[in-house]
């Protein structure tokens, strides 16, 4: 962590302090961009398994009218 002893040395950081801001900026648009794609991605299969339950069961209806 950075600590400044001197005010001198404070003022002086606020081209730091400016840099390091937009570094976070940074980073967190890069998070939310990336947690939009996992959520797209978490839908997409969420709908591949209920299309899987879906089919399992009519194929299991199925058998069992076949049975009957």
């Amino acid at each position: 962590m950075l600590q400044f002893t001197k005010l001198s040395n404070w003022q002086s950081s606020g081209g730091i302090m400016t840099e390091l801001l937009k570094a976070v900026e940074a980073a967190a648009y890069r998070l939310a961009k990336a947690q939009a794609k996992r959520d797209v991605i978490q839908r997409s299969l969420n709908g591949i398994i209920a299309e899987q339950e879906r089919r399992a069961a009519a194929k299991e209806n199925a058998k069992k009218a076949k049975d009957v």
